[in-house]
């Protein structure tokens, strides 16, 4: 049965193929490749016919597939191991299984940690190779990982993945360039993420970043005193949503990676950051309407690394409208307003959850009103939390905190 073969290369060409991909390669009518791989075996294929792997990739699977259909023998070039980001997938879901085999050279994975003797089986592996996929989307897994692996795309891709671990103070052990690995030109570089901005690569590279340990944990409930706090006047001072507050109120939200939240009462941004930091591939917008309040929840958002929070300085419910929809809102306390800022929220189709918090207990109640009147059964908890203030004094002496209402609404 004739079946689409795809095979890997790497740059020592046909030395690093096994004598059954030469044989199937010798026995082709088309091969099919970028030409990079091409010329690695043109003495090999000069007479047989050939298709350049480019950018137009559909045209090219089409071409392929009317030879197919003809009965020609095809093989497909491809870099190392043709699953490992490769043009395998494509293939394969284009004709099937049934139709195609799989030749995998060493990817350029395991050639790139081969050369640094390191194990990679801890290793984080992204890919930048794609207009989709750009640096900024990786930040968590940079944080939480020891040793990453970057698939490259060009030359620019060193010095962009450097500038911004320099940029955001990330500090590494170690990091490589690696280029044109196994080839003529092969060139390993070890230097820091300052000096990589100033190098030209080859468009043949690959990243390695070793770092000494990782460098984001987070636990729901940060301790109060983690966070930046305004000690200015006219409001008032210290404003924070207390850490066991915070921590019940942003269970309720139920968020998911991918959340998009709106904080509605920024204050000094504490609630935001959290929400950020669950909500790792999604994005939190931090509205508040004090201006003095605005660089509190930008400094507190760098201190915790919240790369996806963004802050809005305006007045709810107006400044909503100019927001995307929200799948979370969190409220914190609403004031005069709250239920023109209730009925904005449940506009938005794809909301979810709204938590909203209260120390005067007339907004509580005109917001459980409002939205029992819309037929919404809101759960609510009253919370008042009490503190030791000293073990040396009477065990019976404790101090509130604050007593909060807490109204939580889950919509199916």
């Amino acid at each position: 049965m004739n079946k689409i073969l795809i095979a890997g290369i790497n740059e020592d060409g046909a030395e690093g193929l096994s004598r059954k991909v030469i044989d199937e390669i010798l026995k082709a009518d088309v091969i099919a490749g970028g030409k990079r791989h091409l010329k690695l075996l043109e003495n090999a294929i000069q007479n047989k016919e050939k298709i350049i792997i480019g950018a137009d990739l559909d045209s090219v699977l089409k071409d392929i597939e009317e030879l197919f259909k003809a009965g020609k023998r095809v093989v497909v070039l491809n870099s190392g191991d043709p699953l490992f980001y490769g043009l395998a997938k494509r293939i394969i879901d284009r004709f099937g299984k049934d139709k195609c085999e799989i030749f995998p050279n060493l990817s350029s994975l395991q050639l790139a940690f081969a050369k640094i003797k390191e194990s990679w089986e801890d290793a984080k592996l992204l890919s930048i190779h794609s207009k989709a996929n750009k640096i900024e989307d990786f930040i968590w897994d940079i944080l939480e990982n020891e040793k990453i692996f970057f698939l490259t795309s060009g030359k620019d891709d060193p010095k962009i993945i450097a500038e911004f671990l320099t940029k955001n103070d990330i500090k590494v052990k170690k990091f490589y360039v690696l280029e044109n690995i196994g080839g003529e030109n092969e060139r390993i570089l070890d230097i820091a993420p300052e000096e990589a901005q100033k190098y030209d690569f080859s468009p043949l590279n690959v990243v390695i970043i070793i770092k000494e340990k990782k460098e984001r944990e987070f636990f729901i409930g940060i301790k109060d005193e983690a966070f930046l706090r305004y000690r200015g006047e006219g409001i008032k001072s210290g404003l924070i949503t207390r850490s066991e507050i915070r921590a019940i109120a942003i269970s309720k939200m139920r968020l998911t990676e991918n959340s998009l939240v709106w904080d509605i009462g920024g204050g000094s941004g504490s609630v935001s950051v959290e929400c950020a930091l669950l909500a790792r591939k999604g994005k939190v917008f931090s509205i508040e309407k004090r201006q003095e309040l605005i660089p509190i929840i930008k400094e507190n958002a760098r201190k915790f690394r919240a790369y996806n929070l963004e802050v809005v300085f305006g007045t709810a419910p107006q400044i909503l409208k100019e927001l995307p929809d929200p799948t979370a809102v969190f409220i914190g306390g609403g004031g005069e307003k709250i239920e023109e800022i209730l009925q904005e929220c449940l506009g938005r189709k794809s909301l979810r959850s709204i938590v909203a918090t209260f120390v005067v207990p007339s907004h509580f109640i005109r917001a459980k009103n409002f939205l029992e009147q819309k037929n919404f059964k809101p759960e609510v908890i009253f919370l008042d939390i009490l503190s030791l203030k000293s073990f040396a004094e009477n065990l019976e002496k404790f101090e509130s905190k604050t007593a909060v209402f807490i109204l939580s609404l889950w919509i199916t």
